[in-house]
């Protein structure tokens, strides 16, 4: 995978791509396995990331008695 590759994945993934330009993507993701695996990395990572955010969120709240 280029360093293209996955700065369009990010891209992807914030939405920062237009229209055609998502659908051309979605397409090279549909051909590349290579491409899948780095998306699929990047959600898990950021699903990583949500969890450890609502984690953190509630142990302050029980810090506080809020």
């Amino acid at each position: 995978m280029t360093r293209d590759d996955e700065l369009r994945l990010h891209a992807y993934l914030d939405g920062e791509l237009g229209a055609t330009e998502s659908i051309e993507f979605e397409r090279r993701l549909a051909d590349d396995a290579e491409l899948r695996k780095g998306l699929a990395e990047l959600r898990a990572i950021g699903e990583r990331i949500r969890n450890q955010a609502a984690t953190t969120k509630r142990h302050r709240a029980c810090a506080t008695g809020s």
